[in-house]
């Protein structure tokens, strides 16, 4: 089973296994998966503790993937279909307890504490409100869950109530003795206290003073009682008399008569629980399962977002890759520029997709998009878009300009050096892999780059992987058998260029730019075309340098 719990960590390492991630630190922070993944909001403890952990399912894996898919299918429906459930149900998930200690010192046949027990009960009254919420539904994760009636067998074993409630003490009604042995020490107790009472009223008449509340006696100053039933000690008078000392003892021998047949009580409960700790575990990991497909059903209806599905071609091995994407939008675009964001529609059938484009014209985001909605759907979770059509890969690996941190983290290599460093960590690899090249090469010399570049993705494309290329090298945009896609750009006359710029002061970074994603179109288009757009000189002066005319 694949996951990539250490990189949502920030850590690195391999699968268990030895395998490689489906994708690296720098590949998911720069297409924007651990922001995506930190929307996920469960609600019980155990389910936010692990949300981090997203499994992305490998292309062997396809059953399990269609599995998890379908399930999560039949939770939005319920969740859509049924919306009188989802408060009792988000408030039952929101009072889940973890049962880590619990449940292991169950398993090593010990007897429970108070506070374990109230755990135990605390699982039993909230999980049986969700499976209470959720009954009738079809399709869903619970539905083959542990009978209820039993689970309220065993909770009504633990603390008989006329009207369930989370709430657990050791009630006398399970015990005789324990009831015999309470009702004992309340009796001492009275007796005590009766006692007590009686002979500091008789001191406090002989003496004067009082006695405070942790039964020390204070007579009234200057004076100095005189009385065998007083003894010094501890900087304060008290009370010794031989009825009280022998009233004390007797509260004493009843207390610890309580104490013994509690622990008994607590015992046989611990008894009584340890073979149902494998079905009580089973049923837990079901909720807490139930309650992370939740947080991406929430996900996918916050965000207007789709399941996605996979390509027809998927089935067979040796099928070219296909990824059709229909009004997508990166989230994290959206929070920044919110309606500023273009919705993109994107088809990728090739082994090798060329992005053209203008400088800021999007094409850096349109392959954090691709990468971002590929992850998605090989994890099982919502794909920012109207709809996404896919074939699995074994992995998605990033290389450009947009690493984070490239500059500090290399000391000594350049950018160049870095995107080097980057294909050689990620040469060998199962294919297919998805790679996504950002504008490989462009740190060295241009004629070399643009050879440097060929030669990668001619050498990836013959291992079987898919790469999908954004670039300003002409070579690479007039490469025979690639596909191409061209961002539209800025298709406006440099009049209306000027026209919605004009009263834009050119330090007022914030509305130049705002301005220019007005006028620039992000949708990628499919093109024949080969030459390289050139929109450089109307960029900068519409960022407010003049260089005059471009020849």
């Amino acid at each position: 089973m694949r996951r990539w719990s250490e990189q949502a960590a920030g850590g690195h390492g391999e699968e268990p296994g030895g395998e490689a991630p489906f994708a690296d630190p720098v590949t998911l922070e720069v297409i924007g998966a651990r922001a995506f993944v930190a929307r996920l909001a469960p609600y019980s403890a155990s389910a936010r503790a692990g949300s981090s952990r997203v499994r992305s399912y490998a292309p062997e894996e396809l059953e399990a993937w269609r599995a998890e898919i379908e399930a999560l299918r039949a939770l939005d429906r319920w969740y859509h279909d049924c919306p009188q459930a989802q408060r009792p149900s988000a408030d039952a998930l929101r009072e889940l307890p973890t049962l880590e200690r619990a449940l292991r010192r169950l398993e090593l046949h010990e007897v429970l504490r108070d506070a374990e027990l109230f755990e135990i009960k605390r699982f039993f009254f909230y999980g049986l409100a969700l499976l209470e919420a959720v009954e009738g539904a079809d399709g869903l994760p619970l539905s083959d869950d542990p009978d209820a009636e039993a689970l309220r067998q065993a909770m009504a074993g633990m603390h008989p109530e006329a009207r369930p409630t989370a709430r657990f003490h050791l009630s006398d009604q399970l015990d005789p003795e324990l009831a015999a042995a309470r009702k004992a020490q309340r009796q001492a107790a009275r007796e005590l206290r009766g006692r007590r009472e009686a002979l500091e009223a008789e001191i406090c008449d002989s003496y004067g003073g009082r006695f405070d509340l942790r039964g020390r006696y204070r007579p009234e100053a200057g004076t100095t009682p005189d009385d065998p039933r007083l003894e010094w000690r501890a900087g304060a008078w008290h009370l010794i008399a031989p009825p009280v000392a022998d009233a004390a003892q007797a509260l004493d021998r009843a207390e610890v008569l309580v104490a013994e047949c509690e622990q008994a009580l607590r015992k046989r409960l611990s008894e009584r629980l340890a073979p149902l700790a494998p079905r009580i575990q089973a049923l837990h990991q079901a909720l807490v399962r139930f309650d992370e497909r939740l947080a991406r059903v929430r996900l996918k209806a916050e965000l207007g977002a789709c399941w996605p599905t996979l390509a027809p071609e998927s089935a067979g091995a040796s099928s070219p890759a296909v990824m059709h994407l229909a009004h997508g939008r990166d989230p994290g675009l959206v929070d920044r520029l919110a309606d500023q964001v273009q919705p993109i529609d994107v088809t990728l059938e090739e082994a090798l997709t060329v992005v053209l484009g203008p400088n800021m014209g999007g094409k850096s985001a349109l392959l954090k998009l691709v990468g971002l909605c590929h992850f998605c759907a090989q994890a099982a979770l919502p794909v920012p878009a109207h709809s996404f059509v896919f074939s699995p890969f074994h992995a998605l690996i990033y290389v450009g300009s947009e690493e984070p941190g490239g500059a500090s983290d290399s000391e000594g290599l350049s950018s160049f050096g870095r995107e080097v460093r980057r294909l050689v960590k990620h040469w060998e690899g199962r294919s297919p892999r998805l790679w996504l090249l950002d504008e490989l090469g462009r740190g060295t010399h241009p004629q070399e780059g643009a050879k440097f570049a060929r030669a990668v993705m001619e050498a990836r494309a013959a291992a079987g992987d898919r790469l999908v290329v954004a670039t300003h090298f002409p070579e690479l945009a007039a490469l025979q058998g690639v596909a191409r896609l061209r961002i539209r750009g800025l298709e406006v006359s440099d009049e209306a260029l000027r026209s919605a710029l004009a009263g834009v002061d050119e330090g007022e970074l914030d509305r130049l730019t705002a301005g220019l994603r007005g006028l620039m179109d992000y949708r990628p288009r499919a093109s024949q075309a080969t030459d390289v757009p050139r929109d450089a000189w109307r960029v900068a002066r519409a960022l407010g340098l003049e260089l005059g005319e471009f020849k």
